[in-house]
């Protein structure tokens, strides 16, 4: 399987001139030399190119370079140096996958560019900074560092940062499964890139765009990507960076079983890493050779490989690497029988994963970690993890859909005007053929008159036209409720829609309440929208079987609501209770709303939470709703008619429109009980 890899990124500080690519290293350093003891400022500007092109040869030499730099601009007091200095150090230590040591001398850089006011370096420095909390997988820091920098790049109309800014964010959304994001960032990249002829940032996207591929299992596009990628970094010579795209070409062919290119294409990577010095790509070569030998089954060979490719994550101090070595581990003891391993080091990554909240590395782990519980006849633990692979395949699933949805409807709308069409060319059939029969029935009843012989006839004749009508106003009434079912279907596409524009936009909020009503709109959007998807899959669109429609809701929310701790129980109750969609709709938003205040209020630091939701038949005519969590209760003096909660006030509208009645209590956590007219 493979897993997401760490794309490290080479960006250009201030003011690097626009030839630097045709000066050739030794040229800059014969330049250097001249200069030493006649022009100060040309010294530290060279000292910066030099170190600058050194990164996509060897980073060694690139550090070495900026760290004189720094020492050089320290010496001569200019702080505006030291603030680029200590960027470039910064992006070295970061491209090298050192990235603690990276933070000290970026905050350094931004701190000297706040105070000397230059918008272009701390823009750079906060897009440097985020990448860094990025690759050390703290996904909501950097997400709001890249904010922070392309506020400023907007303002300064930096198209080239600004793609550089939407890239990464990509990648950032990329590591949380969030895919549907990530190729939406990719492309506003793609335009930017493309109208300034960024080839570097072209290549780099190339690289993220195979790996969606990968992701989404096409094969031949997601190797197509790759190689373009190679090709682009090959005519720049951005060697550094080919180590890593080279390993995510060796992974894809190892995963589709073409070994030998696969071996050929490891072999490849673990030169371009050792040429430029590239440390932080090793451990995943050795992943790749690892993945390798666990195909040819040599387990116990992949197995050293993979405590190797662990070793090396150790001395770059990356948990996010040796996890997924760890990962790698288990897998081979669970191939080899030692289970008891497995799950050692199954339990160690899953605690790490949940951590950084990334989403398809917890589902991979997890779906191995159940696989070696149930061979240790730990069944019960086993499926209560299957629920949660369950909701993070629906996460990963409608994160991966909602990218198709314009597509989608767009084709809607043109079947739906073609089905359109098709219906009033019918209605007019019928409506010509009805007139033809009444004029045709006209004319026989006045010949008739005269003619008692033709009575007989004129009565079969009627009586055969009578029964073509019938016939053709059957066929209309199954039209029109042709009609009435696409209408739902489209009233449920539209909702859907809104839906996923809610979701989209409230991934991009920073706001905690403003994405927490984003949310709750969502959830309420999507409650409206089950209904009519059931509707729509109805022979007979009146009744709608409440249980199942509950059972739906409860579900999404599961996946809205994704919960840090331990995920609530939910106990559905309602027997084989069938009533008007009207009435169904209330009831689910009730449920919506009770439901999402459990989750949002009543579970923090709670062990085996629940929910227990019953719906029963009271007498003929009436129904009672009752609703009771384990959580931490009502507040006190909670009065639900004077509430400031729209959810609260929402319930209460809704018991009102249903003509019920509400009570609340606390009872070993809250309790409702909602009363009404069946």
């Amino acid at each position: 399987m493979k897993f997401l890899k760490l794309f490290i990124f080479i960006f250009i500080y201030l003011n690097l001139s626009p030839c630097l690519s045709a000066q050739s290293i030794d040229s800059l350093k014969l330049d250097l030399a001249n200069a030493i003891t006649e022009n100060t400022p040309l010294q530290l500007h060279l000292l910066r190119q030099i170190s600058t092109l050194y990164q996509s040869i060897n980073m060694d030499s690139s550090q070495y370079y900026a760290e004189v730099l720094l020492l050089k601009a320290a010496e001569f007091e200019s702080e505006i140096d030291m603030a680029k200095g200590y960027n470039n150090l910064a992006n070295i230590y970061n491209l090298k996958g050192e990235y603690k040591k990276a933070i000290e001398p970026i905050d350094k850089s931004i701190a000297l560019c706040q105070a000397l006011n230059i918008s272009k370096g701390i823009s750079s420095g906060l897009f440097l900074k985020a990448n860094v909390l990025q690759n050390l997988h703290n996904y909501v820091e950097a997400e709001i560092k890249y904010f922070e920098s392309l506020a400023i790049a907007e303002a300064n109309n930096d198209s080239m940062m600004i793609g550089y800014i939407f890239q990464n964010m990509g990648i950032n959304k990329d590591f949380q499964g969030r895919y549907d994001d990530a190729v939406q960032y990719y492309f506003d990249a793609l335009k930017i890139f493309s109208s300034i002829g960024e080839q570097l940032g072209l290549a780099q996207l190339y690289t993220n765009i195979g790996t969606i591929y990968h992701h989404t299992e096409q094969k031949e596009k997601c190797i197509e990507y790759y190689k373009k990628a190679i090709q682009i970094k090959k005519e720049i010579g951005t060697i550094s960076d080919l180590a890593i795209t080279y390993e995510n070409l060796a992974t894809t062919y190892i995963e589709y079983g073409e070994l030998a290119k696969g071996a050929s294409t490891i072999d490849s990577a673990l030169y371009y890493s050792r040429i430029s010095n590239a440390k932080g790509s090793m451990p995943y070569i050795y992943f790749a050779k690892g993945d390798l030998l666990s195909k040819q089954k040599q387990t116990e060979g992949a197995l050293e490989i993979y405590k190797k490719g662990v070793e090396l994550s150790k001395e770059l101090d990356d948990p996010y690497r040796i996890s997924i070595g760890n990962h790698n581990i288990g897998k081979s003891y669970a191939a080899l029988g030692q289970h008891q391993k497995a799950l050692f080091y199954y339990e160690d990554v899953l605690q790490y994963v949940k951590s950084i909240e990334n989403f398809k590395l917890e589902k991979d782990v997890l779906m191995q970690y159940i696989g070696s519980l149930k061979k240790t006849n730990q069944h019960q633990k086993a499926t209560e993890y299957y629920e949660r692979v369950l909701v993070l395949n629906d996460s990963l699933f409608s994160q991966q859909t909602i990218e198709s949805i314009n597509e989608v409807e767009t084709r809607f709308q043109t079947e739906k005007k073609e089905t359109e069409n098709k219906l009033l060319k019918t209605e007019k059939a019928i409506q010509a053929s009805t007139i033809k029969i009444q004029q045709n029935t006209i004319a026989f009843s006045i010949l008739g008159i005269g003619l008692l012989a033709m009575i007989a006839f004129l009565f079969y004749r009627q009586s055969n036209d009578r029964k073509k009508t019938n016939k053709l106003l059957q066929g209309k009434n199954e039209k029109i409720e042709t009609l009435h079912k696409e209408l739902s279907h489209r009233v449920k596409n539209n909702l859907a829609f809104v839906s996923g524009l809610l979701r989209m936009q409230g991934r991009r909020l920073v706001n905690a309440e403003a994405k927490q009503a984003v949310k709750e709109g969502e959830s309420r959007i999507e409650a409206m929208a089950l209904l009519h998807q059931k509707l729509y899959t109805k022979e007979v669109e009146t009744m709608i079987d409440l249980g199942e429609y509950l059972s739906l809701i409860c579900t999404n929310l599961k996946r809205i609501y994704p919960l840090e701790g331990e995920v609530p129980k939910i106990q559905l109750q309602t027997g084989s209770i069938k009533i008007d969609g009207e009435k169904s709709v209330r009831i689910g938003l009730i449920i919506n709303e009770l439901v999402t205040n459990s989750f949002k209020y009543a579970f923090e630091n709670k062990t085996n939470p629940q929910i227990d939701i019953a719906v029963n038949k009271v007498g003929k005519e009436s129904l009672n709703l009752i609703y009771q969590d384990n959580g931490i209760g009502l507040p006190a003096e909670l009065d639900i008619k004077n509430s400031k909660s729209l959810g609260l006030k929402l319930v209460h509208m809704l018991t009102e429109q249903l003509k019920g009645t509400v009570k609340m209590k606390n009872k070993e956590g809250a309790f409702f009980q909602i009363d009404f007219q069946d």
